[in-house]
């Protein structure tokens, strides 16, 4: 759940409420006043505020405004123009759909840039590196957007496989040790056939990668890592999971990617190798053809 949905909870006071009504609505001077600045402009007191923070699981104002501050930062760039949960409209002609669609597509890899940071990445990164063993844990029709992820990976000797069959989930969970690490895909982080794992994961230590949105939910808290997915789309209210889709793979191919430059060459060189005894191809368009 992000902070700004938690901050419609009931359990504020309504003096509270009178702040967290002015936070949202003044966002643009948030990042410049001071808890003081807040207060005079509220006619509460800063313990109020303070107050908020801790209800909000924050140890003090600080910490929960610069959070909050990101978070306001995020939902307010990006997708502007183009609504992830309805990018074309029922009269759209099927060129102007397409158009809509590349749109889209863009506005998604940067929204995805936006929430990706160094550490995390450089984290989840190392887990990879260090993993004898990689099992994706997910469901739907992430089970397919992994399977590239997949295929790519062990052409570079990572063992990467695919626990698609809730029923064998619990029996792999249950027989991975630390030598596992294991990528967890939910977009909502609250998937129960994976949730349900996370017990077992922390009892077996086994390390864990997330992907998933950019709120507080049950599988980020959990996970040793957390990349997170475009946060744009609602969960059933949409034409399709266009954008958490696209957010998905670039996330994956950002992984691979950044797991191949490790070994540049050598990886180079065994794709290459493979992929020429494996699937022989010619072409006639001078585009297409080797050097």
């Amino acid at each position: 759940m992000l902070l700004t949905e938690k901050l419609q909870n009931p359990i504020f006071s309504k003096t509270e409420c009178v702040v967290i009504d002015y936070l949202l609505e003044q966002r643009l001077l948030l990042s410049q006043q001071t808890i003081k600045d807040i207060s005079k402009a509220t006619f509460t007191s800063p313990s109020t505020l303070i107050r908020i923070s801790h209800k909000m699981g924050f140890d003090g104002w600080k910490a929960f405004k610069q959070e909050l501050l990101h978070e306001l930062d995020y939902l307010d760039n990006h997708f502007q123009s183009i609504d992830a949960n309805f990018p074309f409209k029922q009269n759209d002609g099927f060129t102007k759909i397409s158009g809509k669609l590349g749109s889209l597509v863009q506005e998604t890899i940067n929204d995805t840039l936006t929430l990706l940071n160094h550490d995390d990445l450089s984290a989840a990164v190392r887990l990879l590196e260090e993993a004898p063993q990689i099992k994706i844990f997910t469901s739907n029709i992430n089970i397919y957007l992994a399977q590239d992820f997949c295929h790519k990976m062990n052409r570079i000797n990572k063992n990467v496989s695919i626990i698609s069959l809730d029923g064998e989930k619990v029996w792999e969970a249950s027989h991975a040790d630390s030598s596992v690490l294991a990528i967890l895909i939910s977009y909502s982080g609250e998937t129960q056939s994976i949730t349900h794992l996370l017990p077992i994961f922390k009892k077996n230590k086994v390390k864990t990668l997330a992907l998933t949105n950019m709120g507080d939910n049950t599988i980020s808290k959990f996970s040793d890592c957390t990349l997170k997915i475009s946060t744009r789309e609602k969960l059933y209210s949409k034409i399709a999971g266009f954008s958490s889709h696209y957010s998905i793979c670039f996330l994956l191919d950002t992984l691979y990617s950044a797991l191949f430059s490790l070994n540049y060459e050598e990886n180079f060189k065994q794709n290459l190798t493979v992929s020429q005894l494996n699937d022989p191809r010619f072409s006639h368009l001078d585009a297409l053809k080797e050097d």
